[in-house]
This record gives structure tokens, C-alpha cells and sequence, in this order.
């Protein structure tokens, strides 16, 4: 019989992801702060991310369909296919050296949308992260940058004063959830224990949604900034004991680093998951680079800091560079808004 409860749960899984991909499309187009231009673009970015990853995501499918259906009984999988599907991004330090850039990454996404949604007023952040979640980071990420673009800009000041008290439960919950994610290598060789570890890391990281600062005001700023020098940190740590583990299986030479390379198609899933995280990069550089930052960064300032990032993007991935670069705009920001109110008073 069609109808069952596997069944059921996929339409709703479909169902949901379709509804929410045709909501952050809708609400994404209408943000009145960005040109017509800026939409397509966003919108093409987040579709284009999605449809690649999808592809790959139905290859392997097919390919898990046509394997539990082979003839030789010996040969079908018997775990979970979601499971199955995770294990072949995590299985070789050359696989997870490009997962982990991915999934290290969206801890800090997460503050950044719990920080960027209350500044802007946007409280349909939880659709834009389920979105990301059950169908690509990179595919939905881009709609909520659209979002915070203003036309004409906000200044710096405005912005901190509408900085809303961080939550030390959201800090709490997405270090939780790094932490998580770095423990995932560890888990493998103990299927309830991968599983039980995914299925955590995945609802830790949807709790910071669930809360709701009603402070505001510019002396949060600087909590913030310590928070994304944490997550910056910890990512760092992650990132330098996968490049370990990476130099254990091969060597610093040209073949070294092409073997690494050809990690990224070693299998469906680990094409999907690379391509989701290099878009993620692509619109990490978009972000750093984006004129609505020249406020608070400018000179030879702004050439120093973001060169600095730029350089260290490829070997450290999103997951280091982006909350340290969040760090120094709240910094900044709140430097700023703080002289300007000196200068004020005086």
C-alpha cells in the first residue's frame, strides 16, 4: 500500500521544505532594501546551491535503491540511508576534512541569524534554518543575506542600538553543537552512538531559535563579539586537528594536496556536502566584501583586516574566518558608536 508511515513522513518531509523554500523565495524577492538585481541574484545563488546539491543528494539514492535491491544479499547496506549517507562524508580524514568546513560552520550561522534577525526585524528566521537544514545551508544562507541589505544604508549606531542581549543559553547551545560536530569522527565505529550524536547535533542547533531577546542596546555588542571569538576559536581547533589528521594520510607535495582535491567526489554525498560548503565560502568572501561595511571599516583598516581573512579562507575555512570577521565588526561597531556618543556628550 502506498500510503504508510514512511510515506507519510516523506510527503511531510517534502511537503514542509517545498512550502518553506516557496516562503524565504517570496519574502526574499519582496525586501524592498535591495535592487531588483540584488534579488535574482541572491535567489539564482540559493537555487542554483540547492539544485546541485539535490542532484547529487537523488544520485545517491538511486544508487542506495539499486544496492538494497542487488541480487547478492551480501552486498545491501543494511544502516539507515540518512545514516549511511552521513558516514560517507565522515569515513576518511580526506572526506571530513571538507564536511567538517561545512558542518563547523553553521554554529556560528546560527548566532549570526539569531543576532542579524533581531536588528532587522525578521522573524521568520526558523524557516530559513530549517530550509538550510533538511535541504541545503548554502541554498537558503544567501535569501537571509538578501535580507539584511538596506537601501540607503543603516549606520553603525543604529545598528548597535538594536543589538539584542545574547542569550547565554544561544552561546551555550551552539558551542554545545561544535562540539558535537567535532565528536562526530569518533563516533563511527559505534552506529548507535553516530546516530545518537546526529540526531543531538541537529536539535541543539535548532534551539537558539526558540529564544527571543527583549534587551537592547549597545553594550551588548561587545558579548556578542567575545561569543563569535569563541566559535572562531573552537572552529580553529577543529579545523587544525583535521589538517593533522589530513597530513597523517598524505604529504605537503602536489600530489598531497591533489589526492585531497579528489576527496571532494569520492562519493554522492561527499559531492553534495563540498559543493554546499564551497557555496557557503562564496558567500562568506560576498559578505566580508560588502560595501555596507565600508562604514565601520575603512583604509587601509579595512584592506589590512580583510586581506588578513581573505588570505586564511582556504586553509581555514568559513567556520574560522566568518565569526572572526563577525568579532571585529562588533568590535568595531561598538567602538565606534561608543566614540561618537562621547563626542556627543562632550
Amino acid at each position: 500500500m502506498w500510503i504508510g508511515p514512511v510515506n507519510l513522513l516523506l510527503v511531510g518531509y517534502f511537503g514542509s521544505l517545498f512550502a518553506g523554500l516557496y516562503w524565504i523565495i517570496k519574502r526574499s524577492w519582496s525586501h524592498a532594501g535591495a535592487s531588483t538585481t540584488q534579488r535574482a541574484l541572491f535567489i539564482l545563488l540559493g537555487l542554483l546551491s540547492l539544485t546541485l546539491a539535490w542532484y547529487n543528494i537523488v544520485a545517491f539514492i538511486i544508487e542506495d535503491y539499486a544496492e538494497r535491491h542487488s541480487p547478492d544479499v551480501s552486498k545491501r547496506p543494511t544502516e539507515n540511508r540518512f545514516v549511511r549517507a552521513y558516514r560517507q562524508v565522515v569515513e576518511t580524514p580526506l572526506q571530513w576534512f571538507w564536511s567538517s568546513s561545512l558542518l563547523s560552520f553553521v554554529p556560528s550561522m546560527i548566532g549570526f541569524s539569531v543576532l542579524e534577525a533581531h536588528r532587522n526585524g525578521i522573524f521568520d528566521t526558523a524557516v530559513y534554518i530549517w530550509v538550510g537544514f533538511f535541504g541545503a545551508i548554502s541554498g537558503s544562507f544567501p535569501m537571509f543575506l538578501l535580507r539584511l541589505i538596506q537601501k540607503p544604508r543603516t549606520n553603525a549606531a543604529v545598528i548597535v542600538s538594536k543589538t539584542p542581549q545574547l542569550n547565554l543559553s544561544t552561546a551555550f547551545f551552539c558551542i554545545v553543537g561544535l562540539f558535537s560536530v567535532a565528536w562526530t569522527p569518533s563516533t563511527l565505529n559505534n552506529q548507535v552512538e553516530f546516530i545518537q550524536n546526529l540526531a543531538f547535533m541537529h536539535f541543539i542547533l535548532l534551539l537558539p531559535l526558540l529564544n527571543r531577546s527583549k534587551s537592547d542596546g549597545i553594550w551588548h555588542s561587545s558579548s556578542w563579539a567575545v561569543f563569535f571569538s569563541i566559535m572562531s576559536f573552537l572552529a580553529l581547533l577543529v579545523r587544525v586537528s583535521t589538517i593533522d589528521a589530513v597530513f597523517r594520510e598524505i604529504t605537503l607535495s602536489l600530489p598531497g594536496i591533489l589526492t585531497l582535491i579528489r576527496a571532494i567526489g569520492s562519493n554522492w554525498c561527499q559531492l553534495s556536502i563540498s559543493g554546499d560548503e564551497i557555496f557557503c565560502t562564496i558567500l562568506t568572501v560576498i559578505y566580508l566584501l560588502d560595501d555596507q561595511h565600508k562604514e565601520y571599516l575603512r583604509g587601509s583598516k579595512r584592506i589590512r583586516y580583510l586581506g588578513c581573512l581573505l588570505f586564511c579562507l582556504p586553509l581555514l575555512s568559513a567556520s574560522v574566518v566568518f565569526p572572526a570577521f563577525l568579532c571585529l565588526r562588533e568590535l568595531r561597531m561598538s567602538a565606534q558608536t561608543l566614540k561618537s556618543v562621547k563626542t556627543k556628550v562632550l
